[in-house]
């Protein structure tokens, strides 16, 4: 499926769309620069003058950029594939970085210091003194030196005359030599007399994106990107053929950007410094692209008899041959547990069931609830299956993940401990309160702030001396074993022992029914938990949850395969149990938080929802908690490499568009979207989506062209909406468009924007109206939820 380009003009960017800039110049330029002030006092009829001189330094990349500042490239480096009809492309993270520096000094032409150049390998010549081994891409290393201000044996380097502070000539940079023939017939022009219409100009600009269907990059990425592309089309060959593509640094390179400009005599060869550089190889039929990635992962053997659920494969004939009791095996290895090798505390070796929180079907929720005691022990959690004499040990795992993952995080540890001490004083301050005749009459005539009342006048530091001290030692102990619920009915607030005074029962079963002192404990225990529970909430979306737990054996997710799941609550609250098990001291402890796990667990059902927004930056949004049927998927694949940022929409539903084309409708908010490895990434809905969109990257929409009948083609696009033009086309000139033969595969820039400019009633086109029609038409992937294959 292929879906157009929508085009916001409103302050705020809806998902899905994508808004097109011409340039983003940055207030200052990077460089060195120094402020002067004077100022003049008057005294006496005398006059002194007072001058200073404050030097500072703009910073930007100038020789060399880091993988941090590039988001992706177009072809991605190393892949392979039929581009002929694409054009390379980089997509920078720094919205600006195109325009930090110019291409001389004084320079107001407003175009980019960078290029991109795609060359064939006979095209460079690798510079001789490298001080270190040729990259892959030929570049060598060399002193700054041996780069700028060079023009001796034919040879010309950037005219560079000034170097910023920190930068010397000593500095390693990259670079390439290519032949003057060659620098003129690919660098793109600059025109001095209409710059921002020039082919340099055109072939640089900004996109903004929403971020919000997309894995989180770096945490806090803005969504603003900017591109360089290239103006050479790949080789079209007729066997697998390497191609180069290198960014490269134009500064000191102006007077010979001019089309028709000429070298000075005897300069045959021109070095360039390389600021970034991948290849990629052409191959003469169909190779790797968005479609064929992701139609991969539903071929027929990839499914592998699994229906696409996270379960190991298992053929119809395995099943009739299984011979356990019931197909018991079977069944197990169908709703997605794996055999484990089980070493037993007596050293004995046997085989157990072990199954992820990641289900193939929906699993039972039994572990909440005021009659579910919470595990206190790994063991606790064990399962045995008298049927087959095996257990399954799927949430004592999860339990004892969470103890060890709780115990290696000291700040989670500290709050955990800091609460329980706070608990254990509020506690024993309500118990001790409840012996006072008076008190009951008291709360239900007190006209001011309850809360108020119990930290100004009875929460003294004596009185929390005396609890911590004569009254702990003498009747806390003896609450133990007697729960307090904070809202359950009242027949369950206080359960009857023959240890306590009856009058101690009775007026703490009277104390906590009162609706202020519930919202008290409620209050002060929220200000408590808040570290606890967004820890807990993160773990509870299963970050840093090693990921053989989530994905025990190999062949539940073999290469280029999507896995879809039900997230086991059950599993997820073992976990829970076992993080809040550490630093349990005594009974008591155990006691209170059997008092409150449901609360922390309707506390975690809140929090989960607003995790993800909290790593985007973006303001919280109110949510109904999830009713505990989180789904997701899990995605192997090296579409995440070759398309980094790829963005995902899950629907609860799905309906008709107006011309009766099925579509999804009311998109949910996605929990999670993470990549656990270059290739792995997974996505948690808060409910099972039926239907889900895979769209290519809107920063990375790669340019081209589409053949057609022996011809080149664009569809052109409303400059408006980014909505394709019915029946409105632009078919390239083989000569006009085209720098030098058409074999050569240089566009003409220049050429090509004037004729789409008048096929669109335009004198010229900016660069990001050049972009917005030269931008492929984006491919989509839809699963649906009923029959779990693509659309």
């Amino acid at each position: 499926m292929k879906s157009a380009i929508p085009i916001r003009r409103s302050a705020d960017l809806e998902p899905g769309t994508i808004e097109f800039f011409d340039k983003i110049v940055p207030p200052l330029m990077a460089g060195d620069y120094s402020i002067a002030f004077s100022q003049e006092l008057l005294y006496d009829n005398e006059t002194q003058k007072v001058q200073r001189t404050q030097n500072f330094s703009v910073q930007a990349p100038r020789f060399s950029l880091t993988d941090k500042d590039v988001q992706s490239v177009f072809p991605a480096n190393g892949s392979s594939g039929k581009f002929e009809n694409d054009l390379p492309q980089i997509v920078l993270n720094k919205r600006a970085l195109p325009w930090e520096h110019t291409l001389e000094p004084g320079d107001t032409s407003g175009a980019p210091w960078m290029a991109l150049l795609v060359l064939d390998t006979a095209q460079i010549s690798v510079p001789q003194n490298s001080v270190a081994p040729p990259t892959q891409t030929l570049a060598a290393a060399l002193p700054l030196s041996q780069v700028r201000n060079i023009s001796s044996g034919g040879l010309l380097g950037p005219s560079i005359a000034h170097l910023d502070h920190g930068q010397s000539d000593d500095d390693i940079v990259h670079s390439i030599d290519i032949s003057s023939a060659s620098f003129l017939a690919l660098v793109p022009h600059l025109d001095s007399a209409a710059p921002a219409t020039s082919e340099l100009c055109s072939l640089a600009h900004v996109r903004q994106v929403n971020m919000e269907h997309k894995e989180i990059l770096e945490m806090t990425h803005s969504g603003w990107f900017s591109l360089i592309v290239g103006n050479r089309f790949p080789i079209n060959p007729e066997q697998p053929t390497r191609q180069l593509v290198h960014l490269v640094s134009l500064e000191g390179f102006k007077p010979y950007l001019a089309e028709g400009a000429t070298f000075p005599a005897g300069i045959d060869s021109v070095r360039l410094i390389s600021l970034y550089s991948w290849s990629f190889t052409c191959l003469p039929d169909h190779g790797e692209s968005f479609s064929s990635f992701m139609l991969n992962l539903v071929s027929a053997d990839s499914e592998q008899n699994t229906g696409l659920s996270l379960r190991l494969p298992l053929s119809p004939a395995a099943i009739a041959q299984d011979a356990s009791p019931g197909k018991v095996a079977s069944k197990a290895l169908g709703n997605g547990y794996v055999p484990l090798q089980y070493n037993a505390l007596y050293g004995n070796k046997t085989l157990s069931w072990y199954r992820s929180p990641l289900a193939p079907c929906k699993p039972d929720q039994f572990t909440r609830g005021a009659t579910m005691q919470p595990f206190r022990s790994a063991s606790d959690a064990v399962i045995f299956d008298p049927q087959t004499g095996l257990f399954d040990l799927s949430y004592s795992v999860a339990w004892q993940t969470g103890r060890l993952m709780a115990l290696s995080n000291r700040a989670f540890a500290t709050s955990l401990m800091d609460w329980r001490r706070k608990l254990n004083h509020i506690v024993d301050l309500l118990a001790n309160l409840a012996q006072e005749d008076q008190l009951q009459n008291f709360l239900d005539t007190y006209a001011g702030d309850i809360n108020q009342f119990f930290h100004d006048q009875l929460i003294t530091e004596g009185f929390l001396d005396f609890m911590l001290g004569e009254f702990s030692t003498l009747i806390a102990p003896n609450l133990n074993a007697n729960p307090v619920s904070f809202a359950p009915p009242p027949s369950t607030l206080i359960q009857a022992d023959a240890d306590l005074p009856p009058q101690l029962l009775q007026e703490l079963q009277k104390l906590m029914q009162n609706p202020q002192v519930t919202a008290l404990l409620n209050a002060v225990e929220g200000q408590e938990l808040q570290t606890i529970v967004e820890w807990l909430a993160r773990t509870s979306l299963l970050y840093d949850v090693p990921f053989d737990h989530l994905v025990a054996d190999p062949r539940l997710l073999p290469i280029e395969s999507i896995r879809f799941f039900y997230l086991d609550r059950a599993w997820i609250d073992s976990l829970v149990d076992g993080a809040m098990s550490i630093g349990v001291q005594s009974s008591r402890d155990s006691h209170y938080y059997t008092i409150t796990k449901d609360l922390i667990r309707d506390a975690l059902d809140r929090l989960t929802l607003g995790i993800r927004e909290q790593l985007l930056g973006l303001p919280a949004t109110q949510q109904d908690p999830t009713d505990g049927v989180i789904a997701g998927f899990l995605l192997r694949s090296d579409v995440l490499v070759q398309y980094p940022g790829i963005e995902i929409k899950g629907y609860r539903s799905v309906g008709k568009d107006d011309e009766g084309a099925p579509l999804g409708i009311d998109r949910m908010q996605i929990l999670r979207l993470d990549r656990l490895s270059p290739n792995v990434l997974i996505c948690l809905f808060p409910d099972a989506p039926a239907w889900i969109e895979f769209d290519q990257p809107s920063e990375g929409l790669c340019f081209g062209v589409e053949p057609v009948q022996q011809a080149l083609e664009i569809d052109l696009r409303d400059p408006d909406n980014g909505e394709i033009m019915p029946g409105v086309t632009y078919t390239l000139d083989g000569v006009a468009d085209f720098r030098g033969p058409q074999a050569d595969r240089v566009l003409n820039i220049k050429h090509l924007n004037a004729a789409l400019a008048a096929k669109l009633g335009k004198t010229t086109l900016n660069a990001a109206q050049f972009a917005l029609q030269l931008v492929k038409v984006p491919e989509q992937m839809v699963f649906t939820n009923q029959a779990q294959k693509a659309r």
